[in-house]
């Protein structure tokens, strides 16, 4: 019976493998974008051959990005400036946020060439906007 029961196991964990290997690899594409002071610039686009991360979409934080695509939207959160760090010491649990001046982020999503521009905000105030398929727009890098 126990021999039965890893057989079916393994035929589960084959198909899965097989069904994984099969799935066609979409096109991602990373924003590199730098924060100083809150003011906010793209430094890169690069687009992959992968599958994009899932981005918060709790719109409730400091920032929040909206990507056009045709005619949805596909929306996200993020604080630049804040980093929240905890560690032990002296067997207490320590840390804080770090508010920094300048770093460098990034949103990625699955590409399309439906995509027309991103926004992104601070509270409900527009501070940043750039047109995709803008003549002139920053290149993207492909890998």
């Amino acid at each position: 019976m126990e021999m039965k029961k890893i057989t079916a196991l393994l035929i589960i964990i084959l198909i899965g493998a097989i069904i994984s290997y099969n799935r066609p690899a979409e096109k991602t594409m990373i924003l590199e974008f730098e924060y100083s002071k809150g003011s906010i610039r793209l430094v890169n686009k690069t687009i992959i051959t992968g599958f994009a991360s899932k981005n918060p979409k709790d719109i409730s934080l400091e920032y929040h990005y909206k990507i056009i695509e045709g005619d949805k939207e596909k929306q996200g959160s993020f604080n630049p400036d804040t980093l929240f760090i905890d560690g032990i010491e002296n067997n207490e649990l320590t840390g804080g946020i770090i508010i920094l001046n300048k770093t460098r982020f990034f949103i990625n999503t699955k590409y399309s060439e439906e995509i027309k521009k991103i926004e992104i905000y601070h509270k409900d105030k527009k501070i940043y906007e750039i047109d995709i398929l803008e003549k002139g727009a920053t290149p993207c890098r492909v890998k």
